[in-house]
């Protein structure tokens, strides 16, 4: 594994450290849910996150999960199985899991993250207390992966292949990317039926039972990597997307049919009061942390202190992480509680 990409996987954990989601008399368990083509225990990835962790939390309890009897069909099903099936066997298994019942914290990786967060939508118990969404497409993907975007003609390609059938009811129940594959000169298309994504962002009519799930979560931290060639377009790591009708300029989240329709009518995404109006406020100080990470190697900056865990203005700072990697973490749009998770 490039050096690039592990530096990643140790911001995740160093950010997991970090928001102090561990530190109490008791560590509260950890589950994980790998992305695409990983698999619960590769010792490059989720082997490795979760080995860090428990040596940095002594006595924390880790699951990453497995979907399926082995890792071969882990990592099959990451491409095959149904999202919303993939989502009840977790369920499932957390609800059997007796170290769970009291809570626990959720890390996603890529795919991960938008299918632990459709966790927390729809089954709360046990309850999960924060969630960390490392690169997930949580407005969805228009672009293959590790494709450089609309500017390739293979990109387009491939795009107008999937298209083709990405919304057909076969394809939508075999293959996990078209259920979160969001075509933006398709939106009603999209809307109709995908049976993964537009249900969880309440794009056909609001869910309350949704809506208050998701309240429930102490935090909601999402993670954007810079120059990201995995995800088209990146912005959806942080619920942005392409502008309706095109496939080239992006927009945030304020400017997106997701919040201007969904919100208005009564939706909640968990994103920080202040830049959310009337319907979408939280009683109480609550709850997303927008965050950017880039993985430099073989860079030592200063080591500066860091705020999270209290109120604080949008700030940029570096973090050193051991002695071969560095991680620069912007904020955008933050707050956060002055009480610890």
């Amino acid at each position: 594994m490039c050096s690039v990409k592990m530096a990643a996987f140790r911001a995740a954990v160093m950010l997991l450290l970090g928001l102090r989601l561990g530190f109490a008399a008791t560590a509260v368990p950890l589950v994980i849910w790998h992305g695409m083509g990983d698999s619960c225990c590769n010792p490059q990835s989720m082997g490795y996150i979760k080995k860090i962790v428990e040596n940095k939390i002594p006595g924390i309890y880790v699951l990453s999960l497995k979907i399926g009897s082995n890792l071969i069909q882990d990592m099959e099903n990451s491409f095959f199985m149904n999202v919303n099936d993939q989502v009840t066997e977790v369920c499932s298994q957390l609800a059997k899991d007796p170290h769970l019942k009291g809570g626990y914290n959720a890390m996603g990786f890529s795919q991960g993250g938008q299918f632990l967060r459709a966790v927390a939508q729809r089954c709360p118990s046990p309850p999960m207390l924060n969630l960390i969404s490392v690169g997930g497409q949580h407005q969805g993907v228009y672009g293959f992966p590790r494709c450089p975007g609309e500017s390739s003609h293979i990109c387009d390609w491939i795009r107008k292949t999937l298209d083709l059938g990405a919304y057909t009811q076969s394809v939508q129940e075999h293959l996990v990317q078209a259920e979160y594959w969001h075509n933006p000169l398709k939106e009603e298309d999209y809307r109709k039926n995908s049976i993964f994504l537009a249900d969880i962002n309440q794009e056909r009519g609001i869910n309350e039972t949704y809506k208050k799930n998701l309240m429930a979560l102490k935090k909601f931290v999402m993670v954007k990597f810079l120059n990201d060639t995995m995800v088209d377009p990146p912005i959806s790591e942080w619920f942005g997307f392409y502008k309706s009708g095109q496939a080239k300029e992006t927009i945030p989240l304020k400017e997106t049919s997701l919040y201007t329709e969904v919100c208005s009518a009564g939706g909640f995404l968990p994103f920080p009061s202040y830049s959310v109006p009337g319907a979408l406020r939280s009683s109480k100080p609550h709850s997303s942390v927008l965050l950017t990470i880039s993985a430099v190697p073989g860079a030592l900056p200063p080591l500066a202190s860091s705020c999270l865990g209290r109120h604080f203005s949008p700030s940029q700072w570096e973090l050193q992480w051991w002695s071969h990697a560095w991680v620069k973490i912007s904020f955008s749009t933050c707050l956060m509680n002055s009480a610890p998770f």
